[in-house]
């Protein structure tokens, strides 16, 4: 198992970001990850939640905030210094292909069935199979959950090397072998 851990300073707070270098690594030679596409990602880093990989103001965290709020589409434009209309077309992209998740309430769902796109806030994960920041054999349920809903990566049949599960009983996800996911499941 290949990852590759960093740590960054997020407001203050010291907050390991670990790669998993082998997935990274087997989406870009596959061609479904761009080097463009990973640039984004990287660019990210700062703004995800300790073990959440929920992206967030960092400003949130240096005032001390009880609440944090998520990372909103203007924020984002900000950080890649392009306009709202572009970063939408670019999250959007890496939602479809997987690599960030979103979370949408009942009414961003409806929204989304009737208009085809979401206008309202939203809440945007990064894929913990690709970066998370904490511990991946403590992987967020959440995340972990939103992630099995979501997980667009394998329904376009990329069998990345490593996988999230959690298993019976368990309160946390862990990141596991190909082989170890698909025995874990039940698939031969």
């Amino acid at each position: 198992m290949k990852i590759t851990k960093t740590v960054t300073m997020l407001g203050g707070l010291n907050q390991g970001i670990v790669q998993v270098s082998a997935n990274i690594k087997f989406l870009i030679e596959s061609n479904y990850l761009s080097s463009k596409d990973w640039g984004y990602c990287i660019q990210l880093c700062p703004y995800l939640s300790p073990s959440s990989n929920l992206l967030v103001s960092a400003e949130e965290y240096s005032h001390g905030y009880g609440m944090i709020s998520a990372l909103s589409l203007n924020k984002i434009a900000n950080i890649y210094g392009k306009s709202r209309r572009q970063v939408t077309r670019v999250v959007s992209q890496l939602i479809k292909k997987g690599i960030l998740l979103e979370k949408l309430d009942s009414a961003a769902e409806e929204e989304k069935e009737r208009l085809g796109k979401v206008v309202r806030q939203r809440e945007i994960y990064m894929n913990p199979e690709l970066i998370y920041a904490g511990d991946l054999q403590q992987i967020n349920m959440g995340t972990c959950l939103l992630l099995k809903r979501n997980d667009v990566i394998e329904q376009h049949n990329i069998k990345m090397p490593l996988k999230v599960i959690v298993k019976q009983e368990e309160e946390y996800g862990v990141l596991v072998t190909r082989k170890q996911y698909e025995e874990l499941m039940g698939m031969q």
